[in-house]
């Protein structure tokens, strides 16, 4: 019996070991968040400002530019921007969901079995988050048609007039 409880002291102070290392993990990840985040901020604050100094020059030149109403607007290129930046962001999340779904231990269920399957878990809705407007979807090329030859041209054996 001693054996017994000598195990289940280790078990106890690893299982407290373990708890504290995935406490003290979980608040420096939030504390290096949380710099990144301030640090973004003053970098997004340094280039809007510049941003706003070289908008007023640039736009007067490429307005005198040939052609310059056919470029497409700022707008529509930064919200084609986050369109596809959306698409591969749900994309990515989707990927790396599958990817920890078999690391995945729930409390409730009793451990797998080496040989059984790991179930997938569904990835979650992309619904559950307003986006803003979806672009249209692709259409199918058409399929391209043959060109017809052209057999070369022969010399007339008639005189011409």
């Amino acid at each position: 019996m001693m054996v017994i409880d000598q195990v289940k002291k280790a078990q106890a102070q690893l299982t407290e070991q373990a708890e504290t290392f995935q406490s003290e993990l979980a608040q420096r990840f939030d504390t290096v968040q949380g710099e990144m985040g301030e640090r973004l901020d003053e970098v997004t604050q340094l280039l809007a400002a510049t941003n706003k100094k070289m908008a007023g020059t640039v736009t007067a030149r490429i307005a005198a530019l040939p052609g310059a109403e056919k470029l497409p607007q700022p707008g529509q290129l930064v919200s084609s921007y986050f369109d596809a930046v959306e698409r591969f962001t749900a994309s990515n999340r989707a990927f790396a969901t599958k990817l920890v779904a078999p690391w995945t231990v729930e409390a409730d269920a009793p451990a797998p079995e080496a040989a059984a399957p790991v179930a997938e878990k569904a990835a979650p809705a992309a619904a559950a988050r307003p986006t803003a407007r979806k672009s249209a979807p692709r259409k199918a090329a058409a399929p391209r048609k043959a060109a017809a030859r052209k057999a070369p041209a022969r010399k007339s054996t008639t005189p011409s007039a």
